[in-house]
């Protein structure tokens, strides 16, 4: 099993009381049915998860630790990159301590795990996992020798910034069939120039985004661009100034996946990586999907 995540001040552990810093966690916890042991969350949370009972402790980028400490946790989950000088502060009080560092897709899988067991290990929970882990192999398995598919993965457009190869998002699409540009930089995410997209020439783009029929996306708290990416549709990328001229966008192979499929590094992503995996590779889709019919009907008469 990939470990990408370090435990501190276990002395409280199973965690009954739990605060999670970001929206990837919140769905891990609601992922293990671990909800009710939520006591606080960042206000970034809120947008996906029914918290109306659990007090907000600042932002994802900005933790309010003196109301972190009023909750008495048991156990703080936490990102290395976005809260390492709060956990660092936090580490003072005798609350456990999870701080993640996120690089791929099965260390995401270890991590929801090890959540789990810090938890109580539940063998709910454990089960969920496994299963995820199971799904995530289908795939894997079903795209062994098959020729990846040219994808660009849009995060923002002014300046054009896409995830590096150390980024999970970059090993999700991996995973799903796709090849990405040679971005071989420790920081996770980079800029790009334009011509270097355009030289690429994509076969298929995945922005951030909604669907050309559904209804606006709530904005992020905090959030003061003029139209964000995490708010634009297919089209409104296509029609942008340079686009349209990419293998991609001619051949209407501009896709939007939500946050909670591809940006948080939690359970969902692996529903993020069925997709894409669907988008790039169709012909490939029915064998999974059989696939996993025939071991749901394979469960279903074990139990009987």
């Amino acid at each position: 099993m990939i470990k990408e995540y370090q435990i501190y001040n276990e002395t409280r552990l199973p965690a009954k009381r739990i605060v999670s810093l970001a929206p990837s966690f919140t769905q891990t916890l609601f992922f293990l049915g671990l909800e009710d042991r939520i006591v606080g969350c960042t206000e970034n949370c809120l947008q996906n998860h029914d918290l109306k009972n659990v007090l907000t402790v600042g932002r994802f980028a900005s933790p309010d630790l003196a109301g972190i400490r009023e909750l008495n946790p048991d156990l703080i989950l936490g990102l290395d990159r976005v809260h390492s000088e709060a956990l660092t502060v936090l580490k003072q009080s005798k609350a456990g301590i999870f701080v993640q560092r996120i690089q791929t897709v099965f260390g995401i899988i270890g991590a929801i795990e090890a959540i789990n067991k810090l938890a109580g290990n539940s063998r709910e929970g454990a089960a969920r996992v496994r299963k995820l882990r199971k799904r995530l192999q289908r795939v894997c398995s079903r795209l062994q020798g098959v020729k990846p598919v040219r994808v660009y993965r849009m995060l923002s457009t002014e300046p054009l910034v896409t995830p590096s190869a150390a980024c999970y998002q970059y090993d999700a699409i991996r995973l799903a069939g796709g090849e990405q540009m040679q971005l071989d930089f420790a920081d996770p995410y980079t800029p790009v120039s334009p011509a270097d997209v355009f030289a690429f020439d994509p076969e298929f783009i995945v922005s951030c985004g909604q669907g050309e029929n559904q209804p606006a996306k709530p904005r992020c708290q905090g959030c003061k661009k003029e139209k964000p990416i995490c708010m634009r549709t297919p089209a409104d990328i296509i029609n942008a100034d340079g686009w349209n001229g990419t293998t991609a966008a001619r051949n209407g192979q501009v896709y939007t996946i939500g946050c909670e499929s591809l940006c948080y590094p939690g359970p969902g992503l692996i529903d993020g990586i069925e997709m894409m995996a669907g988008l790039f590779h169709p012909d490939l889709q029915a064998g999974i999907a059989a696939e996993e019919d025939a071991q749901e009907e394979q469960t279903v008469q074990i139990k009987i």
